[in-house]
Parts: C-alpha cells; structure tokens; sequence
C-alpha cells in the first residue's frame, strides 16, 4: 500500500485506529457496568424487606426493595399485555397486589410447583384508577353479600393504592442501567466509526500506486499548496486532497460539476460537502464537515474559486439546467 508522508494524513489515519480502540475499552466498560449492575441489584434485592413491614413502617413512598413469600398461585386481576400484568396474591396473613409479566407468573407457579413457595421480590408502584376498578370488580365477583365486598374507600384503606413491582428497579439500579446504555451508544459509536474509517482510509491507499503517491507528496509539499484545517483539503497545483469521510485525490482538469450538498436529520443538517461530479462519471465528496464547523459557506467558496482558476470550464452550483448538461457529457 502507497504512502502519503504528511503528518495531517498521518494524523487522521490514526484518529481512526484511536477512535477504535477507544470504541473497544468503552465497551469493554459497558460489560462491567451491567455485570456490575446486575451484582449490586442482587445485593440490594437481598437486603429486601417484607412488604407488610413497609407498610407497618410507612415506607411505602421510599425507593426500596421488599418482598412477599406466597404458597398459592397469584389471582389474576387483569393486564394490559404480557409485560404488564396484576395479580392478588397471599403470605401467610395478608393480601397485596402483584405487578410482574406473564412470563414471571409462569415462573412463580412452576417454582410453587416444584419447591412449594415462591420469594416475590421487587419495587413499590403505585396503583391506577384502571387498575384499582379491575380489582375491586375481580374481588367481589363471587361476592353477594354486600357486607363482604371490596369498596373503594376499603380498597385505599388497606392496600393504599401501592403494588409490589417485579419488573421495576429502584433509582440507584436505574442510574447504573442508563449510564451503561450511554457508554454503549458511544462505544457502538466510535468502533463503528473509527472501523468504517480505517476501512475506507486502507481501500483508498490501495488504489494508489508508488508514482501517484509520490506526486501527491510532492504537491502537498508544495509552498503553493493551501490546507483547510476545518474541512481537511488540500488545495495543490493541481489536485483537491480531501481527508473528511474518505481519502479522495482528484484532479482539477478531471472535475466536470461541483456543488454544495447538505444532509438533513429531521429537517436539521448534520453534514456539509461538496459533491464533484468527475469526466469518469465518478462523483466524489469532498471536503466533508460536521453541523459544528464554523463558517463552511467561506470554505466552500474557497474551494470552488480555486476549482474554476484551475478548471474554468467546470461548472459550479446546482441548477436543472446543469443537471440535464452533465448528464449529456
């Protein structure tokens, strides 16, 4: 693979090898987190404390774990879908609602089945308006004896519209989860990037042969040459060296169009360049830059100056009437 000597070349190939093995230990560092994560629930889980002591205690509103040791299957109450769904169930002398999925219930039954108990373990939650009628009317179907069924200021009274969550974390297992998530996205971020552009840097090289790459060396190191530091081209004799995305060399005498392209996210731009349109019927982005880059309208007229005193029969800016022009060249 041909070389290009300059230390800005140089130093772009390595922002990519830099930007993956960064990309690598963050997500190295994402693992941890959620093994680490997963550790401390653990621990925290185990310093649970039953849920009718919450009560008693009047720590319903704290951000803790508790739990409730039921023999008998939970009672179903109603769902909203298989993540979501309520349940009576009993310990020894109480009554409490369950929050958990449906795969969860199919677990608690199955270990009733086979060990005789079940330690319910999780969160606080509050109960709504939907599902506290759903209660009510689910404790009270069999029930014909107005003295014996649930009302609503009973319902308030004895499980004070509160719920043992099973699919519900307390806030200091919640920090761990999202921080882990953020350190992911960034890892995803930087291998994706840094590999994509290593990748893109090493194709390009490789087309280059020794005498190409030699000419670009010398043309770089030309005192006529301009750098842009904030797009990464080089303005030579007689080339355009752009260093954004990709590696790209084109000649001026080569370039038939050049105009200015911006990429959108939800009517928002996220990237500026410019698209060169080549005799090969190549086209070519150069001079690539990130919505932070200031005064791009500036470099880009810079750019295409230096494309028309070098080639003054390239055509500069986007019209229909340039578009029906080259599509005839």
């Amino acid at each position: 693979m041909s070389e290009l000597k300059d230390e800005r070349i140089q130093k772009t190939i390595s922002s990519n090898r830099i930007a993956l093995v960064v990309g690598i230990i963050l997500a190295a560092l994402t693992i941890f987190l959620l093994v680490f994560n997963e550790f401390l629930t653990r621990i925290h889980q185990g310093a649970a404390i039953p849920f009718y002591e919450a009560y008693n205690d009047k720590k319903l509103e704290e951000d803790i774990y508790v739990y409730v040791d039921t023999y008998d299957y939970p009672y179903d109450i109603g769902y909203y879908d298989s993540s979501e769904q309520y349940y009576y169930v009993y310990d020894d002398s109480d009554l409490y609602i369950l929050r958990c999925s449906e795969s969860m219930y199919d677990r608690i039954c199955k270990q009733i089945d086979d060990k005789g108990e079940y330690r319910i373990v999780g969160t606080i939650s509050d109960v709504n308006a939907e599902v506290k009628d759903m209660a009510i009317d689910v404790y009270n179907e069999d029930e014909t004896d107005p003295e014996y069924m649930l009302t609503d200021s009973d319902f308030d009274d004895y499980f004070e519209n509160k719920a043992i969550n099973m699919e519900a974390k307390t806030g200091m297992d919640i920090i761990l989860i999202v921080l882990a998530v953020i350190v992911g996205i960034v890892s995803f971020g930087l291998i994706l990037g840094g590999a994509l552009g290593m990748h893109r840097y090493s194709k390009a090289f490789k087309k280059l042969s020794d005498e190409q790459a030699e000419e670009l060396n010398r043309e770089i190191e030309s005192p006529e040459t301009t750098y842009l530091k904030s797009c990464k081209v080089f303005l030579t004799p007689n080339h355009i060296i752009s260093m954004g995305n990709t590696f790209v060399a084109v000649k001026y005498t080569d370039i038939v169009w050049a105009y200015k392209f911006v990429q959108r996210m939800n009517f928002v731009p996220i990237l500026t360049n410019i698209k060169v349109h080549t005799l090969g019927q190549a086209v070519l982005s150069i001079a690539d830059m990130a919505s932070s880059v200031r005064h791009k309208d500036d470099l880009i007229a810079t750019i295409f100056l230096a494309i028309s005193q070098h080639n003054p029969e390239a055509r500069i800016g986007y019209s229909n009437g340039t578009t029906k022009h080259i599509s005839e060249v």
